[in-house]
């Protein structure tokens, strides 16, 4: 720099010396300037730390402690304040992004100060140093921070939905278990921590080699960690994508159409078992197995099991059919073999009804296809019960008729439209026969229903003096002659 302003001012002189040297070249630096961010202060492991090397990390670090104190804190303060972050929570998210900004300050400082050091020098394995140390750590810290935000914004998404409409609760719960909070954050868990580790071992540059095939002698193919890890990505990602598409995406649509809750599950688990095809040929694509070859052994595969495995094709195919016919569908209440439940899930090859007892039947898939299923609510939500009550003759028939008429009216579980109604059945052997006719949507628990209408309407009949009888049967022995 001092022979540059030295043959500077050998140049003839011109009437404006400050305009002819802008003029002439582009304008540089104030010397002065230079020399004192490059005075060197003190060495530090045979590094010379400049003035303008401790400007700069002192930059670094007091940007950090603005950002930290200015923008962090009061955005975390103005959430706690308004109950949209717990006070527990709004700490470990403060300590989450210190942990970060100080990380980033650092690793800036061995950058900066060139004080970047391999530990472990000639290794073949992995790159050890300061730097990758720092960055192993940031990479982890940001990966937390990540799913800090993440976990927050699945977990508000469904509150917001279950406050909005009591139906939303029922339609979170029933169109697939899968879809719930906690499996979703599970899955953005395991993605964010796949994510993590693959990029914390690419910053050591560590990728070993687990297997080596030699179905090539030429070309082996070398199966790495990070192939491995990048698989497993693939597949959480793929877990990731059917939750958002089916609960971010088409869950909007299923309400702003009014969708039914089977017609929802029927395309949500279609949808699933086309991406879990594509995220599965994705994997053998990046383990690079010949596809032909796979094709061909799957299909000799088939043949030899095929015939041992009849009724599980068979299992397969009906749920297949049941999600593209939907006579069956899901929240729906069926009758099979004499138990009545709702229908809970249909799995690729069985189904899960859940019974009046609260007891779990799984069904196989064919069963509902080839088998009389009595479906109580599928053209329609409500369903008519009947009570038989007898009593005893000469009872007042039009009083019975009110009392029962009454009863039903009163339960808050029988609709008022279509109205209850009674009808006098029978003259039996002992009794005037009638039926108590009601409609309710209460198909699980019509028999507490049931129960409850059978209370009443004796508690009435007492009150009204009209009696139940029971069978009597008079028994004469005639005594033998003689």
């Amino acid at each position: 720099m001092l022979v540059a302003s030295f043959e500077r001012n050998q140049q003839p002189a011109t009437r404006n010396p400050q305009l002819a040297t802008r003029n002439s070249q582009p304008a540089t630096r104030n010397p002065n300037m230079e020399e004192f961010l490059n005075q060197i202060l003190f060495y530090f492991n045979e590094t010379a730390i400049t003035v303008g090397k401790v400007i700069a990390v002192s930059s670094i670090g007091i940007i950090g402690i603005l950002f930290q104190r200015i923008i962090v804190k009061k955005s975390v303060a103005y959430y706690v304040a308004n109950d949209l972050l717990d006070t527990g929570i709004g700490q470990q998210l403060l300590r989450l992004i210190a942990s970060c900004l100080l990380l980033i300050f650092i690793i800036s400082t061995v950058e900066i100060l060139a004080l970047n050091q391999e530990l472990y020098p000639n290794n073949r394995y992995f790159l050890l140093s300061w730097k990758t140390i720092l960055g192993g750590l940031l990479i982890i810290q940001f990966g937390r921070l990540i799913y800090f935000f993440l976990r927050k914004a699945i977990e508000n998404y469904y509150q917001r939905q279950i406050s909005e409409e009591e139906s939303n609760i029922e339609r979170l719960e029933d169109i697939t278990k899968s879809n719930s909070s906690k499996v979703a954050s599970n899955s953005v868990r395991v993605a964010i921590f796949l994510l993590t580790i693959f990029l914390f071992l690419q910053n050591f540059q560590f990728d070993p080699t687990i297997l080596t095939f030699y179905a090539d002698t030429e070309n082996p193919y070398a199966l790495r960690v990070s192939t491995l890890i990048t698989i497993l990505i693939i597949l959480s990602l793929g877990q990731v994508f059917i939750w958002a598409l089916t609960q971010l995406i088409l869950l909007s649509y299923y309400k702003k159409n009014e969708v039914n809750v089977g017609t929802q599950y029927a395309i949500n688990q279609l949808i699933s078992y086309f991406i879990y095809v594509l995220v599965a040929l994705t994997a053998l694509h990046f383990l690079k197995i010949n596809m032909t070859v796979f094709w061909g052994g799957l299909a000799a595969l088939l043949v030899g099991v095929g015939l041992g495995l009849q009724q599980t094709f068979n299992d397969l195919f009906s749920g297949l059919v049941l999600l593209f016919e939907r006579g069956i569908e899901v929240g729906e209440i069926l009758e099979i073999d004499g138990e009545v439940g709702s229908l809970k899930k249909i799995g690729l090859r069985t189904s899960v009804i859940e019974s009046r007892d609260n007891i779990t039947i799984i069904v196989p898939n064919s069963k509902l296809v080839v088998s009389n299923v009595i479906n109580w609510s599928h053209y329609d939500d409500k369903v008519r019960f009947r009570i038989n009550v007898g009593v005893a003759y000469g009872s007042d028939t039009a009083l019975v008729k009110e009392i029962l008429l009454e009863t039903a009216k009163a339960h808050a579980s029988i609709l008022k439209r279509p109205a209850p109604f009674v009808r006098f059945t029978d003259f039996g052997n002992s009794s005037l026969d009638f039926e108590l006719l009601f409609f309710s949507k209460k198909f699980i628990r019509i028999e507490d229903v049931k129960s409850d209408l059978r209370f009443e309407i004796d508690r009435k009949f007492r009150e009204s003096k009209v009696e139940i009888p029971f069978p009597q049967r008079d028994v004469w022995i005639r005594k033998g002659e003689g």
